[in-house]
């Protein structure tokens, strides 16, 4: 095998992880569709460059979205109240116009209540103040204001990275769940995985070099490289061995097309978060360690379809779809952050299965 690619691939049953096509229920009522939306952050929202004031927002597993604005109308500063529900898009609209979720509203306006923290108590009264609101969310912390269909302010979660807050890291160990869906003529094939795996910090220089990779079932896609800044990790599947090594059934069909000039360790999966919060993932190649020292940089060899990569505090999610010569391809993939320690990688999986020894570890 020419290339050793860190990546997900296998389906889970409770007992046995195995890769196999099986007429399984898929998560999703329609399969091409993401089961895990991406959502934006709670709490406060705000734009330091104008006199937007304060959005504080909070939003319910079944996506009811309320909250509060604290802004400045023509009488000074203005107080108003907010409910909705937040919509999803489907994935190729997501793909096509990069917002994650809305939400759509009208504002009422507290008119009247104490007018002091120490004065006697009266409750607040609230009228309709006229005014819509739509909020269009492209990451979890990045988002548009949209003021009566005139008025755009970008805004930005308070506390979720800079300038208030440094930038989340996302090293370290994670649990991965995540489906591949391939729909033609024939129906559906359904594939689960379940896997440990490492995310390792990559420092090295922000130069990257676009290769596009023979076409075969799956149509060659051009990668958008980092943004300047993004945070980039090298993903390394730990265990079980039934799932990494066949790392190859759960990307395009790369081998024997990709890097015909590799050899064995010179791929590797690279996934990247921007500024923003979302990112991407694709096939690297560190040039100044295989191949001429002279030649720093990354070379990003075409991914599934158009990936995308979403950071939640502690949860990544990537969502990818693809049409492809025989049907549609749809890949998610949900990793969550395990703590140090929770993982010893020779004792949790054993011979494909989870280890469901009760056995103290030594």
């Amino acid at each position: 095998m020419k290339m050793q690619v860190a990546m997900i691939a296998c389906a889970f049953s409770a007992a046995t992880i195995f890769m196999s096509s099986v007429p399984a229920q898929s998560p999703s009522p329609d399969p091409l569709q993401p089961a895990f939306p991406v959502r934006p952050s709670t709490g406060g929202w705000y734009q330091a460059a104008s006199n937007f004031g304060n959005l504080n927002l909070d939003i319910s597993d079944s996506g009811i979205v309320a909250g509060t604005w604290s802004t400045y109308d023509d009488h000074g500063l203005a107080w108003y109240y907010f409910q909705s529900t937040l919509e999803t898009p489907a994935i190729e609209e997501i793909q096509a116009g990069g917002i994650i979720s809305r939400a759509e509203f009208p504002l009422y306006k507290v008119v009247s209540g104490s007018p002091c923290l120490i004065c006697a108590y009266a409750p607040p009264v609230v009228a309709p103040s006229g005014d819509n609101v739509r909020i269009e969310f492209t990451s979890s912390r990045l988002g548009r204001f949209v003021l009566n269909d005139m008025t755009t302010i970008p805004i930005t979660a308070w506390m979720q990275g800079a300038p208030l807050f440094i930038e989340r890291d996302y090293s370290g160990d994670w649990l991965a769940v995540g489906r591949r869906e391939h729909v033609d003529t024939q129906g559906n094939q359904h594939h689960e995985a379940i896997a440990q795996v490492r995310l390792e910090r990559i420092t090295g220089p922000e130069e990257y070099f676009t290769e596009i990779l023979l076409e075969d079932t799956h149509p060659a896609t051009e990668t958008a490289p980092p943004e300047a800044g993004a945070r980039r990790y090298r993903l390394t599947c730990i265990a079980p061995q039934e799932t990494c090594g066949i790392v190859r059934t759960w990307m395009v069909p790369v081998e024997p097309y990709a890097c015909t000039q590799c050899g064995p360790g010179e791929l590797f999966a690279m996934l990247w978060i921007n500024p923003g919060e979302a990112g991407g993932f694709a096939l690297s190649k560190d040039r100044a360690q295989f191949g001429d020292p002279a030649q720093q940089g990354y070379n990003l060899y075409r991914r599934l379809g158009d990936a995308r990569i979403h950071g939640e505090r502690d949860r990544l999610l990537m969502h990818s779809k693809t049409g492809t010569s025989s049907g549609t391809d749809l890949l998610e993939m949900v990793l969550q952050r395990m703590p140090a320690g929770m993982f010893d990688s020779n004792k949790l999986w054993q011979h494909g299965r989870l280890d469901d020894s009760s056995q103290v570890v030594p």
